[in-house]
C-alpha cells in the first residue's frame, strides 16, 4: 500500500540522502476507533452499520491512520484462536458490551478488524491494531465481568503485587514470561492473519506493567519485550514482501510518568523499533503536555511526535465553579462542571499551538469516535463542532491562521477519586 510505505520509510529516505517530495513526508494524523460502533451496532446489516460509521467518521475527521482497538490485551474484539472473544464465555444469549457487533459481523462471516482493514485502505488510510497493553476498567478478577480475561482469572499469580497492598488491582506483571508469550502470540496472530499494516501499542490504559515502585528498575524488561514484537513484526513484513510494518507506541504525558510505567520510550527509539510516540493523557485535551521531554529524542530519529487530543477540554472535576457559557461545546449529560467541556475550534487551536511549538508533529485524536451513534454528544451539530476543531488543529498553518484560546485548567482536580487504591484504574 503505498500510504504505509511513503509513511514508514520517508525518514529512511532523507538519512540516506535521497530526495523525498514534501508532500510525502507528512506526518501521521491518528485517530483512533475504541470499538463504540460494536456497541451500538444492530443485529442484523451489521457489515453495513459499521462501514457507514466509518464513513462518518472519515468525512468528519482529517487523519491518515486509522488505530482500531483489537485486543485489551487478552479480551480481543476480532475472531481470535489466541485470546478470548469479548462475550464468548457468557453464551449465546448474552448481548451487552462490545457483543451485539461482535455477533452480528460473525453472522456475516466477518469481524471489525476486518472491515476496518477493507474500509479505510479503500479510503487510503494506513490500519492498524491496537492493543491495551493493560487494560483494566475492571476492579477485580470475576468471571462474570466481561472485560476480566479467563487468562487472568485462571493465573491470579501473575498479577501485579503493588506496594500498598491495594487488592483491586488486576493488571498482569509482565515480569511473568507467561504473561509476555500469551500477548505477543495474540499480537502475532493479527498481524499473521489480517492485512492490518502493524499496531500500535496503547501504553496508557492503564500504564501498569510492573509494580508501582519498579518502574525504572523494570523497564529492560520491557524493552527486551518491545525488541521481541519489532522482530516479529520484521518476520511477518518478510513473509508478505512488505517493507516494514509499522509500530506505534502510545505513552503517558511524561517521561517521569513513561518510567513509572516501565516504558523507556528513547531506548525504544534509539535501537529503531518505533515508528511513531502518541504522547497522551488519560481522556481529554492537556493544553500543558511537555512535549519537549520527547522531541529532544525522537527528533534527531525522525521519528513522528505527535500529542493526543481529546473531545473534552476539562478534566474529571464536577464541582465549582459551573461553567455555563459553552453553548454547543457542552456535554448534556454531565453536571456543568470541568468535565462538561466538550473543546471548540478555538481552545482546540489554543492547544495545538502550544504543541507545535514544542515540536510537535502531529495530532493524534481520541475517542472523537465514540460520538458518531445514538449518544446526547453525537448530533449532527456536535458532530459538526468535532469537524470544526479537527481540522483547525491538522497542521500548525491552520493553527496559527485563526483565533487561538488559551486554557489552562486545574487539570488534576478530582483525582482523588479514581487514584489508587481507590480504583484499580
Amino acid at each position: 500500500m503505498k500510504l504505509t510505505y511513503c509513511l514508514t520509510t520517508c525518514a529512511a529516505l532523507i538519512w540516506i540522502g535521497l530526495a523525498v517530495p514534501e508532500a510525502e513526508c507528512s506526518p501521521r494524523i491518528v485517530f483512533n476507533d475504541d470499538a463504540q460502533v460494536l456497541m451500538e451496532a444492530p443485529s442484523e446489516d451489521t457489515s453495513d452499520f459499521v462501514k457507514a460509521w466509518f464513513a462518518k467518521e472519515t468525512h468528519a475527521v482529517p487523519f491518515t491512520t486509522f488505530v482500531v482497538l483489537a485486543a485489551t490485551p487478552d479480551i480481543c474484539t476480532y475472531e481470535t484462536k489466541v485470546g478470548e472473544v469479548y462475550g464468548d464465555r457468557f453464551g449465546d444469549d448474552y448481548n451487552k458490551g462490545w457483543t451485539p457487533g461482535i455477533r452480528g459481523l460473525r453472522r456475516e462471516q466477518t469481524d471489525v478488524l476486518s472491515l476496518a482493514v477493507e474500509f479505510m485502505h479503500g479510503e487510503g488510510k494506513e490500519v492498524l491494531a491496537e492493543i491495551r497493553m493493560n487494560d483494566t476498567h475492571h476492579t477485580r478478577l470475576d468471571r462474570d465481568i466481561p472485560l476480566c480475561s479467563m487468562f487472568a482469572i485462571e493465573n491470579p499469580q501473575f498479577v501485579i503485587e503493588q506496594p500498598d497492598e491495594r487488592t483491586n488491582e488486576t493488571a498482569l506483571d509482565y515480569t511473568h514470561p507467561e504473561v509476555r508469550a500469551h500477548r505477543l502470540a495474540i499480537m502475532s496472530e493479527i498481524v499473521e492473519n489480517y492485512d492490518v499494516d502493524g499496531l500500535e501499542l496503547n501504553f496508557v490504559r492503564w500504564a501498569k506493567h510492573f509494580p508501582r515502585d519498579q518502574g525504572r528498575e523494570m523497564a529492560p524488561m520491557m524493552t527486551e519485550f518491545l525488541g521481541r514484537i519489532r522482530t516479529m513484526l520484521d518476520e511477518t513484513a518478510g513473509k508478505k514482501g512488505r517493507e516494514r510494518m509499522t509500530l506505534g507506541v502510545r505513552v503517558p504525558e511524561s517521561i517521569a510518568a513513561c518510567w513509572l510505567a516501565g516504558v523507556d520510550v528513547e531506548m525504544w527509539i534509539k535501537n529503531g523499533w518505533i515508528d511513531y510516540v502518541v504522547i497522551s493523557t488519560w481522556n481529554n485535551t492537556d493544553p500543558q503536555i511537555p512535549v519537549d521531554e520527547f522531541t529532544r529524542f525522537t527528533k534527531p530519529a525522525g521519528v513522528d511526535t505527535i500529542v493526543v487530543m481529546g473531545n473534552m477540554i476539562g478534566s474529571i472535576y464536577n464541582g465549582l465553579p459551573m461553567i455555563l457559557d459553552r453553548p454547543i461545546a457542552q456535554d448534556p449529560n454531565r453536571a456543568n462542571g470541568y468535565q462538561s467541556m466538550l473543546i471548540d475550534e478555538s481552545e482546540a487551536r489554543g492547544a495545538a499551538a502550544n504543541y507545535y511549538t514544542w515540536g510537535a508533529d502531529s495530532i493524534s485524536f481520541w475517542n472523537v469516535n465514540i460520538h458518531f451513534g445514538g449518544k446526547a454528544t453525537a448530533t449532527p451539530e456536535q458532530q459538526q463542532r468535532m469537524a470544526r476543531w479537527t481540522e483547525a488543529v491538522q497542521s500548525p498553518e491552520a493553527v496559527f491562521a485563526s483565533p487561538r484560546t488559551y486554557r489552562y485548567l486545574p487539570m488534576g482536580k478530582g483525582i482523588s477519586t479514581r487514584k489508587p487504591p481507590s480504583r484499580s484504574c
